[in-house]
């Protein structure tokens, strides 16, 4: 694996203000440090991997940033999803954790795999 400090700093950077955005859209002040954090981590992990990243391989590495993107754009819709609608904090902790574990596991296995 490659790491791009560059990439990586602006995948950062845009996970930082979606998590800025969703914490000026929720009007809910109760959840909103909550969605913030959940939304910087649940967002700038896949980001970080589909953008920062890339493997030696080029086919595994199309595979990987393909997943990474497709649970990127999941987790932004499901954090905006959540900034509309009040909500309980373990809805919000076991949803995202659950679609961040599952990609982290998937991630790993496809992976070990290509390379």
């Amino acid at each position: 694996m490659k790491v791009d400090i560059v990439k990586l700093i602006i995948a950062l950077a845009i996970s930082a203000l979606l998590a800025y955005a969703c914490y000026e859209i929720c009007k809910f002040e109760h959840v909103q440090w909550l969605i913030t954090c959940g939304a910087f981590i649940t967002i700038g992990i896949p980001a970080s991997l589909a953008l920062g990243i890339s493997a030696k391989e080029e086919r595994g590495s199309v595979m990987l940033k393909a997943l990474a993107w497709i649970v990127l754009l999941i987790e932004i819709v499901a954090n905006f999803i959540f900034v509309f609608f009040d909500f309980s904090v373990p809805v919000y902790v076991i949803t995202n954790g659950l679609v961040l574990l599952i990609f982290i596991l998937i991630y790993n296995a496809m992976y070990r795999t290509h390379m």
